[in-house]
């Protein structure tokens, strides 16, 4: 073979290779969905990680889709706790994601605030390690503490200004390069952090999320507030082992 010639098939191999690579990163960049799953890839957080064989996680399931949720028990025992008792009772079915804040979160909220396990508000739990990336998963809480309505962060993506004044803040405020980064490639709402206890996080469904999310509003001006038109309804949560 001429010199030329070794020169093109070299040349073309590198460029096969080169295509092929930056298809698997495109296809599988982190924070993109995927045949309903979020590509986690490898972070510093184990809250980006997925469910290992033989943890509890819960399905919820709605008419347009199952949404799956890898739980915290570790970091909030006490709303795990009420979460899952909760729903092997049956007691989310027929609740609808009655509050929705387009690109920012969905949230079933639970008339009876001081509805619980534990017979009403129970304590927040807040862990510094868990951030409020798309999909995690939230209990309302309020000054008296937790209540059994939960939510979901859904980002598309945070605006390069906000990323900029994060890394302004700076390690002071707990905006490390890490979570920074991460923020970046996942989207979130992180003035949440350090105000409301994470319970789980969503691996697979956030695309159902998302849709929910995009749902036209009304306005209720009998209660004045905004409400979702023709939301949502949970048919049921299960409570299941995984299985890889």
């Amino acid at each position: 073979m001429a010199r030329t010639d070794k020169v093109k098939f070299s040349l073309i191999i590198f460029i096969i290779i080169v295509s092929i690579l930056a298809f698997l990163f495109l296809r599988y960049r982190p924070g993109q969905i995927v045949n309903g799953y979020t590509q986690l890839g490898r972070t510093g957080f184990k809250q980006l990680e997925l469910p290992q064989e033989g943890e509890e996680i819960a399905i919820i399931r709605t008419s347009i889709g199952d949404i799956k949720i890898r739980l915290f028990p570790d970091a909030a025992p006490l709303t795990v706790k009420n979460f899952k008792n909760l729903a092997k009772e049956g007691f989310y079915n027929g609740h609808a994601f009655d509050k929705v804040e387009e690109d920012i979160l969905i949230q079933v909220t639970i008339k009876d605030s001081t509805k619980s396990i534990y017979g009403g508000y129970f304590e927040r739990e807040i862990n510094r390690d868990y951030h409020h990336f798309t999909g995690a998963v939230g209990a309302y809480g309020s000054r008296e503490g937790n209540n059994s309505s939960f939510y979901i962060i859904c980002n598309s993506g945070i605006e390069p200004a906000y990323l900029e004044l994060m890394g302004e803040l700076g390690d002071e405020y707990g905006y490390t390069p890490e979570l920074i980064k991460t923020y970046k490639k996942f989207g979130g709402v992180p003035r949440l952090d350090g105000d409301y206890t994470i319970l789980g996080q969503v691996f697979y469904g956030m695309d159902t999320v998302f849709e929910i999310s995009k749902r036209p509003l009304i306005s209720d001006t009998e209660k004045g507030v905004t409400v979702t038109k023709d939301p949502i309804v949970i048919e049921s949560i299960e409570i299941v082992t995984y299985k890889k």
